[in-house]
């Protein structure tokens, strides 16, 4: 079962990746894929936050997502360098081309990412986009039209790096189109995300999985789900959700509530969250 999981961790400002100026308005959802295989979101926060400063280089984007959350690093009020290509190239979808003093273009054809927040996803380690990552990237499009209502219109305001310039980006997405067509059914509703279970199957049963008690735990949440390769979920978001786990780790808070909703609890709470560090540390063995 694949939730929301949207985490706020902004890079700090700078002249390559988070210029500070504010989008002209809100038009579309260009979407992206890292080409950067076994990266997290975690990870290209790192990137961007301070790699792309020591190495001068221009991009970003406002929202990575993986297999486990999605990670805002750019305030969705501002704009960044996730699309045009350094600016140089020709726009095919004349609906974006925006010009300001801001942001100049040599092509004089206008930039698309004074009108765009941009969203990648990552990549497994095999040059993939888990099943999961699209899932999550469909939530997250559907939050992005509650709060931009603008974007209801999915098969017009969301689009590929692909349409808007003609780069092969997300490349598994344009080599077979029917992929991003499958996305956007999924964030129109028109496929279910998480396909709802049998009536005779209330419960659907998956091996493993992390809940957390409040946000103070959800970086070692992430941590060990991440290391565990298993679900994440808060306390609301797995009372509401019709599973059976196998085996759940406690990370925060007491187990209370949880009995029914699995055969296995391995506690891992502390007195305070730096006492939960540790304990989940020492599960793992590190």
């Amino acid at each position: 079962m694949v939730v929301l999981n949207y985490q706020k961790k902004h890079i700090r400002k700078n002249e390559f990746s988070r210029p500070g100026y504010k989008l002209l308005r809100v038009q579309a959802v260009m979407d992206h894929y890292t080409a950067n295989p076994g990266a997290d979101a975690e990870d290209h926060f790192e990137y961007f936050d301070k790699t792309i400063i020591q190495i001068k280089r221009y991009a970003g984007a406002h929202i990575f997502v993986d297999r486990y959350k999605a990670l805002e690093l750019i305030p969705l009020d501002e704009g960044t360098f996730g699309g045009n290509d350094g600016g140089n190239a020709t726009l095919k979808l004349q609906t974006l081309r925006a010009r300001d003093p801001r942001y100049p273009t040599s092509t004089g054809d206008g930039n698309a990412n004074l009108l765009c927040i941009h969203v990648e996803m990552c990549l497994e380690p095999d040059g993939t986009i888990h099943p999961d990552t699209i899932k999550r990237t469909a939530l997250v499009h559907q939050m992005l039209q509650r709060k931009f209502p603008q974007l209801k219109d999915t098969y017009n305001r969301f689009v590929r790096h692909f349409d808007v310039t003609g780069k092969n980006c997300p490349a598994p997405m344009v080599k077979n189109p029917s992929l991003y067509k499958n996305l956007l059914d999924m964030t129109h509703g028109l496929i279910p995300i998480n396909l709802v279970s049998k009536p005779k199957e209330e419960e659907e049963m998956i091996k493993m999985a992390v809940v957390v008690y409040s946000d103070a735990d959800l970086s070692v949440g992430y941590d060990l789900a991440n290391e565990k390769k298993c679900g994440l979920y808060n306390r609301k978001s797995l009372a509401n959700e019709k599973l059976k786990i196998n085996e759940l780790m406690v990370v925060g808070g007491s187990t209370e509530g949880l009995k029914d909703k699995t055969n296995r609890i391995i506690d891992l709470s502390g007195a305070n969250r730096w006492d939960t560090r540790k304990k989940v540390i020492s599960y793992l063995g590190k």
